[in-house]
């Protein structure tokens, strides 16, 4: 049994896809207004109904189930693991804000992102499930 993993989006992203989803209801009570016989009938309807449901799923989906105590504890728990994994080779806060003095900082920056992408998106998404608006790892950075 397999369980496929979600990605859970920021809330700027919810919010987006609300937006949207309002811009396409808006677009399709306006169009009920219009009598028969006008450019209304010429847009699909149903195309954009079908619109509207898919930003419903989309974002019933991507926002992420409330978490028992328990399980958030758990999610700490690794959180602080990666966060300590993440650190390491991490550049400083002083070399990515000096490059003049440190011109190797942006090559160095990129390689460290290389080799912890993986635990980078782990952590990001492990985040914005216990504390939303704090996944970035730059608060990591020393």
């Amino acid at each position: 049994m397999s369980t496929k993993k979600t990605e859970v989006l920021t809330s700027s992203e919810i919010n987006s896809l609300k937006d949207e989803k309002r811009s396409a209801e808006q677009t399709l009570k306006e169009l009920e207004s219009y009598g028969s016989g006008t450019q209304a009938d010429a847009i699909d309807k149903a195309k954009l109904s079908r619109e509207v449901s898919h930003f419903d799923k989309l974002i019933n989906v991507h926002s992420g189930t409330k978490i028992s105590g328990a399980a958030k504890d758990k999610m700490a728990k690794r959180a602080k693991e990666l966060a300590g994994t993440i650190k390491e080779g991490m550049p400083t806060y002083e070399e990515m804000n000096n490059l003049g003095k440190n011109p190797g900082a942006p090559l160095k920056n990129l390689n460290w992102e290389r080799r912890n992408a993986k635990s980078i998106n782990e952590y990001k998404q492990i985040m914005r499930r216990i504390e939303p608006g704090s996944s970035s790892v730059e608060n990591l950075r020393r």
